[in-house]
């Protein structure tokens, strides 16, 4: 059974995941549904429940991220024009994940059981470089750009959140909701003011 799906920012791929174990990936770039083809398979740990894709800075690049039962968030990187991918990144989190959803400029919002939210700037990864010719430091600062956003009043988990431009501002803003029926619009424009800017 699949719980959760998505198409590429420009519906060059499609990824679904859910309680199957299996994370498969189509390369759909064909206008001819008959001649899409898997493109990868990834065996996930327990079910998926999340699944976003990043920003494209590249036309040969492409991010996404999934999540769920098992308690992390991978990163994958597809080089297209390799025909390749390979995870980039496996951050461990705190309880199951829920929802992700990825900002224009890098930042992947992971929403968990406990009511937290996780805010992990990827924005390095929007350089157009693969990250096998990055440097070590570079490639694995992610783990240490992460901000912490929790709920005071209640534990419950978050199901869902995304991001949002404001039209007249264009300041950076996420929408969180969780299973006690509470939308928050969280504003998050003033980046130095995050612990994981500082």
């Amino acid at each position: 059974d699949v719980l959760v799906a998505a198409w590429s920012p420009f519906g060059t791929f499609f990824a679904a995941v859910g309680k199957g174990k299996d994370l498969n990936i189509l390369d759909c770039s064909s206008e001819d549904p008959s001649k899409w083809k898997p493109t990868a398979t990834l065996e996930c740990i327990q079910a998926g429940l999340a699944l976003a894709w990043g920003p494209t800075a590249s036309e040969g690049l492409q991010y996404f991220a999934y999540g769920g039962f098992a308690r992390t968030v991978t990163v994958i990187e597809i080089r297209t024009h390799e025909k390749a991918w390979e995870t980039v990144l496996v951050l461990n989190q705190e309880d199951t994940v829920f929802d992700l959803d990825w900002s224009r400029d890098g930042m992947l919002a992971v929403g968990l059981g406990d009511g937290t939210v996780s805010i992990i700037d990827l924005a390095y990864l929007l350089s157009g470089q693969a990250v096998n010719q990055m440097d070590y430091n570079w490639q694995r600062q992610g783990v240490t750009c992460i901000t912490e956003i929790r709920r005071v009043q209640t534990k419950k988990a978050i199901t869902s959140l995304r991001w949002m431009e404001n039209n007249a501002s264009g300041d950076l803003l996420l929408v969180v909701g969780g299973s006690d029926g509470i939308v928050e619009i969280i504003d998050l424009t003033e980046r130095k003011l995050c612990r994981g800017f500082q």
